[in-house]
């Protein structure tokens, strides 16, 4: 037995994805197909990719893929900032923080095909002991026009890996199982 860590994203924002993608970016990053953070627009909003840290009760650290509005994100910052100022003076740092950062504007966005495309879930599985967890951890994209697109955590790091490059996808989608948003939603719930 394991456990199943979700991606930490509504089903709204998960189905505007599917169905109403219309451009992409990197936040910022080096080399270019590590970064920080994606952007993703549909018709009616700004979604950031970003990656979480998540303990699992066997020890395990899992890095789900999180989408959340520019403002979620920030009001999340600002919700984790009294914990991880406490746990520091528990520990006798005096580092300070000012106020919760507002996110810069996104950059410019390369338009995603608006032709039909399919969007999967991935999930990777981890053994650890005599469980095995298993962690969503990336968007699939494909359009039928033949652009990929990968969006998915580095099981390293708090990076994402951000690529359209064929060989770079297939190579990460083959270490995971790929979930249509539909099978997902139903593992979630089930």
């Amino acid at each position: 037995m394991g456990q199943f860590v979700q991606l930490q994203a509504t089903p709204a924002a998960l189905e505007a994805l599917r169905t109403g993608l219309t451009s992409y970016g990197p936040a910022a990053g080096d080399p270019a197909w590590l970064v920080g953070g994606v952007w993703l627009a549909t018709r009616g909003a700004r979604l950031l990719a970003t990656a979480a840290v998540d303990v699992l009760a066997d020890g395990q650290v899992a890095r789900p893929l999180c989408l959340h509005s520019p403002s979620e994100l920030v009001e999340q910052i600002a919700a984790d900032l009294p914990d991880i100022i406490g746990r520091l003076r528990s520990r006798g740092s005096d580092l300070s923080f000012g106020p919760p950062p507002s996110l810069p504007p996104a950059p410019t966005l390369k338009p995603w095909p608006a032709a039909p495309y399919f969007m999967a879930v991935l999930v990777r599985a981890y053994r650890r002991q005599a469980a095995i967890n298993h962690i969503a951890c990336g968007l699939l994209f494909r359009s039928e026009a033949g652009r990929h697109l990968l969006i998915s955590t580095d099981p390293h790091s708090l990076a994402l890996v951000f690529s359209e490059e064929m060989d770079l996808v297939e190579r990460y989608e083959a270490d995971c199982e790929v979930l249509s948003l539909d099978r997902y939603l139903a593992r979630c719930s089930g």
